[in-house]
């Protein structure tokens, strides 16, 4: 689902506000499996380093697309 806003946020499809809780909630997800890599096997440790570098690459292209906002908060409407 992250997947998802983070597109719209690169197609500036969204707000300033729903790019900060899709990022927060990027950073709950790496604190759970931060949590969960003490209890799993090799393997699995190995599968969650993956998974946690992809969602920070995600945090870093909201990160930009946050910065790239103007001071509004919010994108112009673009006419089709």
């Amino acid at each position: 689902m992250a997947g998802f806003y983070v597109s719209c946020a690169l197609n500036r499809k969204v707000d300033s506000r729903t790019i900060t809780v899709v990022r927060e909630t990027l950073d709950n997800s790496i604190h759970a499996m931060n949590d969960l890599i003490n209890y799993v096997t090799r393997r699995e440790k190995a599968a969650l380093f993956e998974a946690k570098d992809s969602l920070y690459e995600m945090q870093d292209l909201l990160d930009k697309c946050k910065a790239d906002f103007p001071s509004s908060g919010k994108y112009p409407r673009v006419k089709p």
